[in-house]
């Protein structure tokens, strides 16, 4: 799937160090980012205050310029007729959305198994890694952007699993959430952000099946650990009935990706498009009244 990126005016070049050792040598970047801030405006979660999820949804269709449907995968038996003709112009039937379905329809039990110990393990490995930097600060190494939620989930929870899949841990799937999702955080201005989606990835605990067994790593809307499906999606909507869930292959990454079978380069954008997030991460400390160098370095909030 075709990306669209814009160049912004500060150039920003980001440097992914290979997880094992402090190695230095970086991640060399296409000459797109190197030109500039990438940003990937089509996978862009955010939703006007004003506008519903399948408004959002809609726009963002519009954005991928499709003019045929395509049914690289089997249509799942659970999207009705009816869903087919509302969906939005440009949408596919093997897509993300197109394949979201209630709580109640998801097979829950596709998603792997983990112990508690590594689930703990794989969280820790996605929130504290500092392995990112940019050129500005070559010595100050980063998280991934979690304390900017506004934006950003497809890039942050791709790399969080390629940390977690180098160190040996066992590969999650991706848990795509639909809906009128607005979740309080202490790390935005207004004490809330907006989404029309939001993606992280995603375990079962070993020997337990059904959604109570789902545990999802997201340290965006929690720093402490891992939270229950329910709990996650809670933190979101006070309407479980609202929203729709797709369970995607790791190589997803936006809404209009192939769930079940994603084009290899799909993902091929998430360390570009991340730098983007690290700019606006740093920025949003200032603006929170918070010096960056502490709680971007040895200070985050879940230390303390």
């Amino acid at each position: 799937m075709p990306r669209i990126f814009t160049s912004a005016s500060a150039a920003v070049v980001l440097s992914l160090l290979t997880s094992c050792g402090g190695d230095s040598r970086a991640l060399p970047l296409p000459a797109t980012a190197q030109a500039g801030t990438a940003q990937n405006e089509l996978a862009s979660q955010t939703r006007q205050r004003t506008e519903s999820y399948r408004e959002a949804a809609r726009k963002y269709f519009r954005k991928h310029r499709k003019k045929h449907w395509r049914t690289a995968a089997p249509i799942s038996s659970l999207t009705s007729t009816s869903r087919i003709q509302d969906a939005p112009e440009g949408a596919t039937t093997d897509s993300v959305f197109m394949r979201a379905v209630t709580p109640e329809q998801v097979d829950w039990n596709r998603i792997p198994q983990i112990t508690s110990d590594a689930l703990n393990a794989a969280f820790r490995l996605a929130r504290d890694s500092r392995d990112l930097r940019i050129p500005d600060q070559p010595e100050f190494s980063r998280r991934l952007s979690w304390l900017y939620p506004d934006d950003g989930c497809f890039s942050r929870a791709t790399l969080a699993m390629q940390k977690i899949k180098t160190q040996g841990l066992p590969e999650p799937l991706k848990v795509f959430i639909f809906g009128d999702l607005e979740t309080k955080t202490p790390n935005a201005p207004g004490g809330a952000v907006i989404w029309w989606y939001h993606v992280v990835p995603a375990y079962r605990l070993s020997g337990q099946s059904g959604v109570d067994a789902v545990r999802v790593l997201d340290p965006a809307i929690q720093g402490a650990g891992p939270l229950s499906l329910k709990d996650w999606a809670l933190a979101q909507t006070t309407d479980l009935t609202a929203v729709n869930f797709s369970i995607c292959q790791p190589g997803t990454y936006e809404p209009g990706d192939s769930c079940d079978a994603p084009d290899e380069l799909a993902t091929s954008s998430a360390v570009e498009d991340e730098s983007q997030f690290l700019e606006l991460e740093w920025s949003r400390q200032f603006e929170l009244g918070r010096d960056p160098h502490v709680i971007l370095g040895d200070a985050p909030p879940w230390s303390s």
